[in-house]
């Protein structure tokens, strides 16, 4: 069984990300498919570590089924 994403202790963005694949039962992996992104780099942005480009904040947006806006919010409280 794949594990899920926790969403404590990660900045809003990443927290934001995992609260959503946990309820779309659904982990890092295939989000980093579906996105089209290596499964390190997505790390690294659910962690904080680096910052995602508005294309990559788009398709994360439509894997996800959420608003882009609502994911750059998150990014920019990041602050």
């Amino acid at each position: 069984m794949p594990r899920t994403t926790k969403a404590a202790n990660k900045p809003p963005l990443g927290a934001l990300i995992a609260t959503r694949l946990n309820e779309m039962s659904k982990n890092q992996k295939w989000l980093s498919e579906n996105a089209q992104v290596s499964q390190i780099y997505l790390c690294a942005v659910l962690a904080g570590r680096a910052t995602p480009t508005i294309k990559l904040l788009r398709r994360l947006s439509r894997s996800l089924d959420i608003d882009v806006k609502e994911l750059a919010n998150a990014l920019l409280s990041e602050g």
